[in-house]
């Protein structure tokens, strides 16, 4: 009598095993208690299937700890939660800033009780960014604890928050510490995009080669706004200096450290510039006072011996 055996799919589909042994599990026969055992091929194993699914249960429950852990964990940008705060950001974003407007989506939101508080706001012309929503939430929050609304609201409100936090915290933390030098750099609301991202490259690749290249595209064309990006980059790097936004916080000092010296090159050489400028000026305005003066000499010479006067006769 024959006793037939499942065995495994493939052999690929077996971790662990070496093609060899995948394969003499799949085509050889064997004897087991004197009896006849043929292995069948291309029948999933039962045992294969329950190992396939505990190993997918640990999997899902380690990557939904991984979620919690991360959803959960205490923010660390920082706390802006006044108006006043939301319309200086969206002011030094260059971004009009409505009070009115701002109050009235407030209030909209607390009157939901939250729900669907993250579709209402990215739905909002005004607040398409992560830290624009942050900072809303944020003041939403604070008023709703201020009014002694239920428990629940203030917890959907804290879950906006938190998932605000997990996905684009170092970029909402890197946002409220550069903005004022992106406010000073750039003049619409793309520059300053384009400033702070430049900003999180360094960051994330702290060389000097990269913040050259960074500096490059900022300075413009035709480098006529190499100063002004210069000086930014540096006070926008060295405000996240400590924080541990950099990838290499040394390297990122060291970066900051050659930024001055290169502004204090690009001044001296500025200053040159201008002096230049001053002498060439200066020359000009003398070679002009001296053929002025020239024109005038003759003059004089032509009065003092008219045309047609003659002289007396010497005796």
């Amino acid at each position: 009598m024959n006793f037939r055996i499942d065995g495994p799919v493939a052999a690929q589909a077996t971790p662990g095993l070496g093609a060899g042994l995948a394969e003499s599990m799949r085509s050889r026969a064997g004897r087991l208690g004197g009896q006849a055992v043929e292995v069948t091929r291309g029948r999933p194993s039962v045992l294969g299937s329950a190992a396939e699914e505990v190993a997918m249960l640990f999997a899902e429950k380690a990557e939904k700890k991984r979620h919690e852990e991360r959803v959960v964990k205490s923010g660390g940008s920082p706390s802006l939660v006044t108006a006043q705060a939301v319309t200086a950001y969206l002011e030094r974003a260059h971004k009009d800033s409505n009070k009115a407007e701002l109050e009235q989506l407030i209030n909209q939101i607390l009157q939901r009780g939250a729900q669907d508080g993250q579709r209402q706001v990215r739905g909002h012309p005004r607040f398409q960014q992560p830290t624009e929503q942050y900072l809303l939430f944020q003041m939403a929050r604070q008023r709703a604890q201020e009014q002694g609304l239920p428990t629940d609201v203030i917890q959907r409100l804290d879950a906006a928050l938190a998932d605000l936090d997990a996905f684009h915290g170092d970029a909402i933390q890197t946002h409220l510490l550069t903005i004022e030098p992106a406010s000073d750099y750039a003049k619409t609301p793309a520059e300053v995009r384009q400033f702070q991202g430049s900003v999180k490259s360094v960051l994330g690749a702290p060389t000097m080669q990269k913040a050259m290249q960074e500096l490059l595209a900022l300075a413009g064309q035709s480098g006529q706004r190499l100063d002004g990006a210069l000086g930014n980059l540096m006070k926008a790097l060295g405000a996240c200096l400590g924080t541990g936004l950099a990838l290499q916080e040394a390297l990122l000092e060291s970066v900051v450290t050659d930024l001055f010296h290169l502004k204090t090159m690009n001044t001296v050489l500025d200053a040159c510039r201008e002096l230049v400028l001053v002498l060439e000026r200066k020359k000009r305005e003398d070679e002009r006072d001296g053929s002025g003066r020239q024109g005038r000499g003759h003059e004089q010479s032509d009065d003092d011996h008219p045309p047609g006067a003659r002289h007396a006769p010497s005796r």
